[in-house]
C-alpha cells in the first residue's frame, strides 16, 4: 500500500496530491491501530480465527473499495486492508518461533525471508500488472494474496504445526 495507494488514488481516481495520501495513511493507522490491540484480541479469539477475520476484512475491504471507483471508498478499503493485515506479521512470527523441532531463530528468520521477498518483489509486480491491466486490476493482486491467509491460517495453530 505504501507504493500504490497514492497512485491509484492520483492516477486512476483523479484525486489531489493531498487526498490521494491518505490511502497510505489509513492503511499506516489502521495498522498501528490493530497490532496495538492484537495480542488481547489473539488471546481472546485465537490466531487462527484472528487470521482469518483479518484476512476476510483486507481481502473484502480492499476489493469493494476497488470495485466502488471512488476516493473515499478506496481510501476505506486501504484503511481496512491494513486494519486486516495487521496481526499477520505478529501471529505468523510467534507461530514460526514456536515450531516444534526447529530453532526459535531459525524458524524467524525463514518467515522474516519470505516477507522480505514480498515487500521487495509485490511492488514491481503490481507495477508490471498495472501496465497491462489497468491499476485497479494490479491491486486485485493484494486482494487474492490475502484471501489465501484464510485457508492457510490453520498453520499457526498448535495442532496446524
Amino acid at each position: 500500500m505504501a507504493d500504490w495507494s497514492a497512485v491509484y488514488l492520483r492516477e486512476t481516481l483523479g484525486t489531489g496530491p493531498g487526498l490521494a495520501g491518505l490511502g497510505y495513511a489509513g492503511c499506516a493507522v489502521a495498522m498501528t491501530v490493530g497490532r496495538l490491540a492484537g495480542d488481547r484480541v489473539v488471546a481472546r479469539f485465537g490466531p487462527v480465527r484472528v487470521l482469518r477475520a483479518g484476512a476476510l476484512v483486507a481481502a473484502l475491504g480492499l476489493g469493494a473499495g476497488l470495485l466502488a471507483d471512488h476516493p473515499a471508498a478506496a481510501v476505506t478499503g486501504f484503511t481496512l486492508f491494513g486494519l486486516g493485515v495487521a496481526p499477520v506479521a505478529p501471529v505468523t512470527f510467534s507461530a514460526a518461533g514456536n515450531l516444534p523441532g526447529v530453532p526459535a531463530a531459525s524458524g524467524i528468520s525463514r518467515v522474516t525471508a519470505v516477507g522480505y521477498l514480498g515487500l521487495l518483489g509485490g511492488p514491481p509486480v503490481i507495477g508490471f500488472v498495472a501496465q497491462a491491466t489497468g491499476q485497479a486490476w494490479a491491486l486485485a493482486v493484494p486482494v487474492a494474496l490475502v484471501a489465501m491467509i484464510v485457508p492457510l491460517a490453520a498453520a499457526t495453530s498448535t495442532a496446524g504445526r
